[in-house]
Parts: C-alpha cells; sequence; structure tokens
C-alpha cells in the first residue's frame, strides 16, 4: 500500500496546509508514480512555482519524485530523520545513557529549528571521529532526503 498527502500552504511561516487530498493505491513504485503525477497534475501542483515533497527516505520514493519532478524541493520527514538520528546516538553512546538523552533532544531541536542540512554536517564530522557503521547508513539514507533541507 503506498500513501500520498497533497496540499498547498500559503508562502508564510508555520502555515497551515489547505485542500488535503490523499490517495492510496496497492501498486508497484512505478504504477503508483503514474497516477500521483496525473492527480498532481489535475490538481494544478505540478504548475506551482514552488514544490516539496516530504518523504520517508525510502529509495523508490525519491527515484519517483525525480522521475516526476525533478525541480522540486526534497525533504526527508521529521519522523524519519527523528528515528534515524536515535539509532546513530544509540550506537554512539549507548542506549539509554544520559549523553545519549542530551544529544538526541539537541539534535531534534536542531533538525527542527535548521533542517536537515546542519544536522548532516553534524554527522559528517562524527563520522570522521567515530568511524561507525550505522553512522555511515544515516548519512546516505539523510543524503537521499535531506539535499535540499
Amino acid at each position: 500500500m503506498k500513501v500520498s498527502t497533497s496540499y498547498n500552504t500559503p508562502a508564510v511561516k508555520e502555515a497551515l496546509a489547505n485542500n488535503l487530498y490523499y490517495m492510496a493505491l496497492f501498486a508497484k513504485p512505478e504504477e503508483f508514480g503514474e497516477h500521483l503525477w496525473v492527480m498532481l497534475k489535475r490538481r494544478g501542483i505540478m504548475d506551482a512555482k514552488d514544490r516539496t515533497w516530504v518523504c520517508d527516505g525510502a529509495k523508490w520514493e525519491w527515484k519517483q519524485k525525480e522521475y516526476h519532478d525533478p525541480e522540486g524541493r526534497e525533504i526527508l520527514d521529521f519522523i524519519h530523520a527523528s528515528e534515524r538520528l536515535v539509532e546513530v546516538v544509540n550506537e554512539l553512546y549507548g542506549e539509554g545513557t544520559e549523553k545519549t538523552k542530551k544529544c538526541i533532544g539537541c539534535m531534534k531541536t536542531l533538525l527542527r529549528k535548521t533542517g536537515g542540512a546542519s544536522v548532516l554536517e553534524g554527522l559528517r564530522s562524527l563520522r570522521v571521529n567515530r568511524g561507525k557503521e550505522k553512522l555511515s547508513e544515516t548519512i546516505e539514507y539523510k543524503q537521499n532526503g535531506l539535499s535540499c533541507v
């Protein structure tokens, strides 16, 4: 099952979504992408000056986004980005430690306030110092979804 939500927002900070529309389909990524493009085109979204895709980081989603909307902005959703950050920090400092709790809190705050680019830079500097496997995987995951944040 693949699900998509489309909406528009006014160009103001912290604006709420307007004209929400949901689409769900049991389909392979390519078929879902075609249906999604048609729906977005019919709603006028593909003709909008600025388009942003918020996804969970799955490679198939970014592939479909790139195929149908190469100029659209890409953002990895906060929940999935946060989950990956928790995994990395747990690996670095141990699950449940005070240092882990403090670091997770700081990373989530940084992510929410400044976006993915600054978090990605921080992860890259940690990789140099630590070289952990989960950290490298997370950097790759975030590069797929945070490249324009």
